[in-house]
């Protein structure tokens, strides 16, 4: 897939050390992965501080899993300070993700992601966890993702939160011919780490391949010591792909982003 321009208008800044312009790994095998522009509104900002936790994290593909992104954001004139948990609500059947800026849930029989889970929006999200894989006429895909990412922003979360659903939502569900899907956000709604909007997405055509809808979840999270925000992000098809490979429960992007402390 190709990587998409960063929200317009929106100084936000990549916390993670990388090369902003270099090309990630192809995230849903249904759109094409052509070379990826450079989106000069992402910049890296300075270095991150000291992990204030180990991080433990998991991998990933066409419509991905869960994927938590904290971000401590300045907000317009001044600064949103909140104050963390001391860790995840680990709900039954789900194992415990730490990140140097957020620790949150994901499905105990998903594939852990370690390192760059991939590149999005020019931005790089790493670690979190993979949903059950399928193939389909020799492409393969998967049912969900869970992924995270620490950026600096102009924004507040819920602007982040709606930004970043809205253009991940489109990237996860183009089709292989390019066609766009449709894209419904939720009202944000404030969790104990943050703020989160979720996107509904129903794709243009069925191509009997790439599921026909999925829900992405996003989770915008201010950062007191890092300085930024961060994004958590969950996903899961919701319908259609082949008949063989079983769909994910839809509540769990809910569980995701509300374990996140």
């Amino acid at each position: 897939m190709t990587d998409p321009a960063g929200p317009e208008g929106d100084e936000t800044r990549v916390v993670p050390a990388g090369d902003p312009t270099s090309v990630g790994v192809p995230q849903y095998p249904g759109q094409a992965h052509a070379g990826q522009p450079t989106d000069t509104s992402w910049r890296p900002p300075p270095p991150p501080p000291a992990p204030v936790r180990a991080e433990h994290t998991g991998r990933w593909i066409a419509a991905l899993s869960a994927v938590v992104v904290v971000v401590a954001g300045l907000l317009g004139a001044g600064i949103w300070l909140v104050t963390r948990s001391l860790g995840p609500s680990v709900p039954a059947g789900y194992r415990a993700v730490d990140t140097p800026y957020l620790s949150y849930a994901v499905p105990e029989d998903w594939a852990p992601v370690e390192g760059e889970a991939s590149r999005i929006l020019g931005v790089t999200f790493t670690g979190g966890a993979d949903g059950p894989p399928y193939t389909c006429r020799g492409d393969g895909y998967r049912r969900g993702l869970v992924t995270s990412t620490l950026v600096r922003s102009d924004s507040d979360p819920a602007s982040v939160a709606t930004r970043f659903a809205t253009q991940l939502g489109r990237t996860f569900y183009t089709d292989t011919a390019g066609q766009a899907p449709q894209v419904e956000l939720s009202p944000p709604r404030t969790t104990a780490a943050g703020t989160v909007v979720e996107a509904t997405v129903t794709t243009a055509v069925d191509d009997g391949c790439l599921a026909t809808r999925g829900v992405v979840a996003v989770l915008a999270a201010p950062v007191e010591e890092a300085g930024g925000t961060a994004v958590l992000v969950a996903n899961v098809d919701t319908v259609g792909g082949p008949a063989d490979s079983p769909l994910p429960d839809p509540a769990i992007v809910t569980e995701v982003v509300d374990s996140a402390g």
